[in-house]
């Protein structure tokens, strides 16, 4: 109780080492939310479609661009799942993922 006394009737701020758990300014309570705010459906969906900025290769298509047959399999059915809209036709949708890969089996 001693000690729960000394230092609860202190404010945060005032205790030692408090810049690690005390934030005080806006644009630093941001930087933290960013860093630690977890949202990993928003990172796979990025990832998916746009696989070029965490594989760090030239072969796969920018954002901007229409996709290839230079897409791995999962991102390429993923880009064209995207295009499709809220209904899909699964035959549609395998149809232009076989077109999508055809110059490549040809070539």
């Amino acid at each position: 109780r001693r000690v729960a006394r000394r230092h609860a009737s202190k404010p945060p701020a005032s205790l030692p080492c408090a810049d690690i758990f005390c934030v005080n300014s806006s644009a630093a309570i941001t930087v933290l939310r960013e860093g630690v705010q977890c949202a990993p459906r928003l990172c796979m969906e990025q990832t998916m479609s746009a696989p070029r900025d965490v594989l760090k290769c030239a072969c796969c298509p920018g954002r901007s661009e229409p996709p290839t047959a230079a897409l791995p399999d999962a991102c390429a059915a993923y880009v064209l799942l995207q295009d499709s809209g809220d209904a899909a036709n699964v035959h549609e949708l395998f149809r232009s993922f076989c077109e999508l890969h055809e110059p490549y089996r040809a070539g």
